[in-house]
């Protein structure tokens, strides 16, 4: 039902209302008096059509109407929820926001204005090719406000809106934290869920090798570590991604000749460079990191940057010549050569052995604490939200939703603005 920061309509805050302003805006149901608007329920939709890679504001195409079908009700049912939480809250005087919320209030629109400007400003550089910052800038802030007049906004009225819907979205966090707040986690139900987990893995991982791969990538509350595991780091000089995509579509259609040819001839144009970041290196390994974090392509780093779990299977998740690059490496410490693969090459750095068996609870147990803890504040939101909806007069009316017909000029989705996940 709800999740902290996950309310359909406040993730799609800085969508972009496909409306002919508000003066038109039919009431589609009410909470305790509280209105409905129609403009709410198709920000909401937008949302999920963007989630199946349609345009927002396109309600007529076939696939909108299985979009529309899908959702309509289980939409309007989060709307009403979402005005149940904020009448809660404004009961319990939680509506006002403190001075440090409203600098994180601040913070987020100043950011989500800044994303869609910083959008326009590729407009706005091809328009005026040579211009200087200041004049790319004004551009894009006249390219901006344009888009927003030509769908019934001003750029004050669209800036007030995001105003509120943020609002909106810390008002109902603040609830969720303070009717949470007593929650905890017992140590006999940390203990019973640990040992749970722990045959829970044993299993998942005997059946599916890469599934700890996956796990020690993600860091997602291991608990286990199963036998046969090293751990690589390894610098990527990899092709361009035009040349990945090329390798990667020969090899899907079945041409693997034509896409060795091509990653053959793809090769030479990186070997002076990976062969001079080999050099560099020290045989020891000792300086491995540091040339690592400047040189390397391998777009995994930021979320792996002590490297990579992987296993001598051929159901390991990695390229089976990266595979057997790192488990022919004889002893920690040691660095391979140049490994050629589909991305290019790879230098790899054989960390270290991950020992088998459970992770001791007191080095795993304040993340599976944490995560346990916030399942539970989300149960029991969810049931608090239940019983305040149980209560509510509510009534909707999905005959009255109208669909307007769809521009012809639109500003980017809100999938595609770099803040449409502010809060996340």
């Amino acid at each position: 039902m709800f999740k902290r920061f996950s309310l359909v309509c406040l993730a799609a805050f800085v969508s972009i209302f496909m409306l002919s302003g508000c003066s038109n805006d039919p009431i589609i149901g009410s909470v305790d008096g509280e209105p409905i608007h129609n403009s709410a329920y198709l920000e909401a939709l937008d949302y999920y059509l963007s989630m199946y890679g349609l345009e927002s504001g396109d309600y007529t195409s076939e696939s909108a109407a299985y979009v529309i079908d899908a959702y309509q009700d289980s939409l309007l049912e989060q709307l009403a929820l979402q005005q149940v939480a904020l009448n809660k809250a404004k009961e319990l005087g939680f509506d006002q926001l403190s001075a440090e919320q409203q600098t994180e209030l601040d913070e987020t629109f100043n950011q989500t204005i800044n994303s869609w400007i910083e959008a326009f400003k590729t407009q706005a550089e091809a328009e005026n090719p040579g211009a200087d910052d200041a004049t790319i800038t004004q551009t894009a802030n006249q390219l901006f406000n344009e888009e927003l007049e030509a769908i019934g906004f001003t750029r004050e009225s669209y800036e007030q809106r995001i105003r509120d819907d943020l609002k909106k979205n810390i008002i109902i966090n603040r609830l969720y934290d303070e009717t949470t707040a007593e929650v905890s986690i017992s140590e006999s139900e940390l203990q019973d869920t640990y040992e749970t987990r722990i045959e829970e893995a044993r299993e998942i991982y005997a059946d599916d090798p890469s599934a700890f791969e996956a796990d020690f990538i993600s860091n997602d509350s291991i608990v286990y570590i199963p036998a046969g595991y090293r751990q690589i780091k390894h610098i990527l000089i990899g092709f361009d991604s035009e040349t990945s995509s090329e390798i990667q579509t020969l090899r899907t259609e079945g041409n693997d000749e034509e896409a060795d040819a091509k990653r053959t001839e793809a090769l030479k144009g990186i070997q002076e460079e990976a062969e001079s970041v080999l050099k560099s290196l020290k045989a020891d390994g000792s300086n491995f990191d540091e040339v690592m974090k400047e040189k390397t392509d391998d777009p995994g780093l930021e979320s792996a940057p002590d490297g990579y779990a992987v296993c001598d299977s051929e159901e390991s998740s990695f390229n089976a010549t990266f595979v057997k690059a790192a488990f022919a490496l004889k002893k920690q410490g040691a660095i391979s050569g140049l490994v050629a693969t589909d991305n290019g090459y790879h230098i790899l750095y054989y960390y270290k052995d991950l020992a088998e068996g459970p992770i001791p609870l007191d080095t795993c147990g304040e993340a599976l604490e944490a995560e346990l803890l916030e399942s539970a504040k989300q149960s029991t939101f969810n049931d608090l939200l239940s019983q305040w909806y149980e209560e509510a007069d509510i009534a909707l009316d999905a005959s009255r939703i109208t669909y307007p017909k769809p521009k012809a000029t639109s500003t980017p989705s809100a999938a595609a603005s770099p803040t449409a996940s502010a809060g996340n």
